[in-house]
C-alpha cells in the first residue's frame, strides 16, 4: 500500500500545472527563435550586372539565322533572400543566369533561370529583375568597310601630327542584316595628347551609323577588333622666306633692292634633326623674273613647291601662297664736270713715269635710282686709273714710251650707279732719249723709241 501511494503522488506532481509547463516550453522555443533571428536574421541582397549565359545558340544559327539581344536583357540583377550567415558566403561570382535558346517562344523570348553554385537548399528565395531574354532574329549579312584613321587631342607644344598609318585599312563585319545595313563607317581614333615623339599603338575599331551614332552591338562580329597604328610626330619652326630675282627691267628702270612678302615667314614641320638645319626657305630666282618690267612687280608664289624634301607646312590654315612685291623705279641721271686733276693713277710699276694727256674740262654722266645718284658729290668727284689693269688689257709686262689711248677711268661713286657712257683718256709715257717713230707699233698707242 505504501508503494502504491508513492507512485500516485509522483504522477500527480507530473500532471499538476501541465498547462503552465506547456506554455513555458512554447515561450522557451519562441525565445530561442528570437535569439537566433537576432544573431542570424533573414536578409535580402541584390547582385547587380550578372550576365546571362546563352545555351544552345546553334538552335538559331544552324538555320542560317543570327540574333541580337534586345534592351540589354542579357544583363540582370539577381535578388537573394537568405540568412545573413548564408549571404555572407555568397558573392556575384557564385550566381549564374542562363537562357536556353532551344526553348525560344514564338515571341522570340527565352526564360532566364538564375541559381547559385552552392548553398541552394539554404536560400529562401532567388529571382531576377528580368524574367525573359528578348531576341531579334534576323538573316545573316556581311560587309567590308574602309577604316578611317583619325586623331584626337593635341601634341605637345611645338609639335604637330605627321603621317598616321596602319597595318591594314579594311574591316569585315558579320551580323544581323538590319544592324549590318545600318553601319556606314568604321573608325580608329588615336589619342595624341601631349605627344612629342613618334608612337606605335593599338586602337579599337569603332562602328557608326549614318548619323554618327556609335554602334556597340554584340551580335556584330569583326574580323579584327583593333588596329596597329603608327603616328608620326613632327617638330615645328618659324622661318623667313628668302627671295632672289632674275632678269632686268626695261631700259631706264632698275630694281630698288626692296622685296616685300605676305607672309614674311612661315611655320614648317619636319623631324627635329632636319629642322635644326633649316634657317630659311629660299625661293629660287625663277619664281620672280623682272624682265621687261617698268614698275613694281607683284607675283603670287606657291611656297609649298620650294620646301626641302621631308619638310611640310605646319599651319593647316595657310594655303601655301605668298604675295610678293618686287620694287622697281625709273632711273635718273646726273652729270659732273671733271678735269685731269680729278683723276689719279694706281699700281704704277716701279721706275715708270706716266702722265695723263691733258684735256679740257669734260662732263661725265651717271645713271641710277634717285636715292643712289644723290650720294654722288658732283663738286669733288674723283676717279682713278688702275695702271696694272691697263697693262693686263694690252697684254704687256711693261710700258714702252708713247701715248696710250682709250684708257678707261673708274669713278669713286656707289656701285648702285653706272656711267651712261664710258669715260676714256690718254696716258703718256715720256722718252728719256731722242724719239724715233716706230712704224711697226701696234694699235692702241704710238710707240716712241
Amino acid at each position: 500500500m505504501e508503494g502504491k501511494k508513492v507512485k500516485l503522488s509522483l504522477k500527480k506532481k507530473l500532471t499538476n500545472n501541465l498547462g503552465l509547463k506547456i506554455l513555458a516550453l512554447v515561450f522557451a522555443v519562441i525565445l530561442w527563435l528570437i535569439v537566433v533571428n537576432i544573431n542570424d536574421p533573414v536578409k535580402t541582397t541584390t547582385y547587380y550586372g550578372v550576365e546571362v549565359e546563352l545555351l544552345n545558340t546553334n538552335a538559331i544559327t544552324d538555320d542560317g539565322k543570327t540574333f541580337e539581344i534586345l534592351n540589354d536583357s542579357n544583363i540582370v540583377n539577381v535578388t537573394i533572400t537568405a540568412k545573413k550567415s548564408v549571404l555572407s558566403q555568397l558573392s556575384r561570382e557564385n550566381i549564374h543566369a542562363t537562357a536556353d535558346l532551344s526553348e525560344m517562344t514564338f515571341m522570340d523570348t527565352v526564360g532566364i533561370i538564375v541559381q547559385t553554385d552552392k548553398l541552394n537548399t539554404e536560400i529562401d528565395a532567388i529571382k531576377s529583375n528580368i524574367v525573359n531574354l528578348k531576341l531579334n532574329i534576323d538573316d545573316v549579312a556581311d560587309k567590308q568597310l574602309f577604316i578611317e584613321l583619325t586623331t584626337t587631342g593635341q601634341p605637345a607644344e611645338g609639335y604637330i601630327i605627321g603621317d598616321v598609318s596602319a597595318a591594314q585599312n579594311i574591316v569585315r563585319l558579320e551580323g544581323p542584316k538590319r544592324v549590318i545595313e545600318s553601319i556606314t563607317t568604321a573608325k580608329a581614333v588615336v589619342d595624341v595628347t601631349d605627344m612629342s615623339a613618334n608612337m606605335g599603338t593599338s586602337v579599337e575599331i569603332e562602328l557608326y551609323d549614318a548619323n554618327g551614332k556609335k554602334i556597340t552591338n554584340a551580335a556584330v562580329v569583326k574580323n579584327i577588333t583593333s588596329l596597329d597604328v603608327t603616328v608620326g610626330i613632327l617638330g615645328t619652326k618659324t622661318v623667313p622666306l628668302e627671295y632672289t630675282v632674275m632678269g632686268t627691267p626695261v631700259s631706264g628702270y632698275a630694281l630698288t633692292g626692296e622685296i616685300t612678302s605676305s607672309p614674311e615667314e612661315i611655320t614648317i614641320a619636319a623631324n627635329t634633326s632636319l629642322l635644326r638645319t633649316i634657317t630659311g626657305i629660299e625661293i629660287p630666282e625663277t619664281a620672280l623674273n623682272v624682265t621687261g618690267q617698268s614698275g613694281n612687280m607683284t607675283a603670287v608664289v606657291d611656297v609649298a613647291k620650294f620646301l626641302p624634301n621631308g619638310v611640310r607646312l605646319a599651319d593647316d590654315d595657310f594655303n601655301g601662297k605668298a604675295t610678293v612685291v618686287v620694287y622697281i623705279e625709273e632711273e635718273v641721271s646726273v652729270s659732273a664736270a671733271v678735269s685731269p686733276q680729278s683723276i689719279s693713277m694706281t699700281n704704277i710699276p716701279a721706275n715708270t713715269e706716266i702722265e695723263i694727256v691733258p684735256f679740257d674740262t669734260r662732263m661725265v654722266t651717271f645713271v641710277g635710282l634717285q636715292k643712289n645718284v644723290d650720294q654722288i658729290d658732283r663738286n669733288s668727284l674723283t676717279g682713278y686709273i688702275n695702271i696694272q689693269e691697263v697693262l693686263n688689257e694690252l697684254n704687256l709686262t711693261e710700258f714702252s714710251p708713247g701715248i696710250y689711248y682709250d684708257v678707261e677711268v673708274e669713278w669713286n661713286v656707289p656701285d648702285t650707279v653706272h656711267q651712261k657712257k664710258v669715260f676714256e683718256v690718254q696716258i703718256f709715257v715720256p722718252l728719256k732719249e731722242e724719239p724715233v717713230i716706230n712704224p711697226e707699233a701696234g694699235p692702241g698707242f704710238i710707240q716712241l723709241i
